[in-house]
């Protein structure tokens, strides 16, 4: 919900367009450093399933004081606290499937597109609920599922262990920053990842506020994500198993969304008819999901290993299907 109709709650509070993009990028331009703080503290306890606990705590704090305060500077505060915690919940939830997915021998777009079409519901059932409800439900609605996730994550969740041994202490959860940070590899692929990525930020915060405008309505925005999640849950669940099969790798996939996001964005740049903007709401498959995958292949597939001696270049695993 924060996604699509988190710009249409601000614009109601009276924010303007400059208020509501430096209120929602703000948390996104901070993940750079809170991103990795939040994934070296979460290595710190012994299950995976504790700081996801913590964290659907921490969202529900952050959005449901925002819907409780008054003020840019009050909203902007916990608004960044809630939306923190939210980004930083994925890549955990994303390992510890990943890591079970490696175990039982499932595949990852499985469970991964089942929380896709968990969205598309949730996007229908608030379009149509905020043609009656007042906008605020949209925080009511998020704050009780960041209290869901809290309680399914301490009572439901397997409990993975977050390493095969002991849990690192202090600075040694930093190391493996650093040999991250050293990987030329590594880094072109987040950065490359990430530009793709990020090129979504717009669609992200004002699409539901633009649409409006245009004479499209809430009803109607919510069907529009509906329908571009729904096709990233086909590609996910039909094409991802061919994928591994023929073997086609994370460049690939890298190309082709970001061929599709120039093409996406392009367009849409131009306010573009309802009639259109469905086939360009399909191109979510590639510029979100065909990345996404991408990203996941490619820092497993070209991470060094963690072995003391530094391996040769050969050593790595860089085939397709890792």
């Amino acid at each position: 919900m924060s996604l699509p109709f988190a710009g249409l709650w601000f614009r109601a509070q009276g924010l303007s367009g400059a208020e509501i993009g430096t209120l929602l990028a703000a948390p996104m331009l901070a993940r750079v450093v809170t991103g990795p703080l939040l994934a070296v503290w979460a290595d710190g306890f012994g299950r995976r399933r504790t700081p996801i606990a913590l964290l659907g705590l921490a969202m529900a704090a952050g959005y449901g004081g925002a819907g409780l305060v008054e003020g840019v500077a009050a909203w902007a505060a916990f608004w960044f606290v809630g939306a923190t915690a939210a980004a930083a919940l994925i890549p955990l939830t994303d390992v510890l499937t990943l890591r079970l997915a490696a175990r039982e021998g499932f595949s990852f777009s499985l469970p991964r597109g089942c929380g896709s079409a968990a969205f598309v519901a949730g996007n229908v059932g608030m379009g149509a609920l905020l043609l009656a409800a007042p906008v605020d439900v949209i925080i009511v609605w998020v704050t009780l599922a960041a209290l869901g996730v809290a309680a399914v994550a301490a009572f439901a969740l397997p409990p993975e262990p977050v390493a095969d041994g002991m849990a690192l202490a202090g600075l040694e959860r930093f190391h493996g920053l650093g040999r991250l940070l050293a990987d030329p590899v590594f880094l072109t692929a987040i950065f490359a990842v990430g530009a793709v990525q990020a090129a979504h930020a717009f669609q992200y915060g004002f699409s539901a506020i633009l649409w409006k405008t245009q004479g499209i309505s809430e009803a109607v925005t919510g069907q529009l994500w509906a329908f571009g999640v729904g096709v990233e849950i086909a590609l996910m669940w039909m094409f991802e198993p061919w994928r591994r099969r023929v073997g086609i790798g994370p460049w690939s996939l890298l190309m082709t969304g970001s061929a599709a996001a120039v093409l996406r964005w392009s367009a849409m740049a131009f306010a573009p008819p309802l009639w259109l903007l469905w086939p360009l709401q399909a191109l979510h498959a590639l510029t979100f999901a065909a990345t996404f995958l991408a990203g996941c292949r490619s820092s497993n597939a070209c991470r060094r290993p963690t072995a003391r001696r530094r391996p040769r270049r050969s050593a790595r695993c860089c085939r397709p299907d890792c």
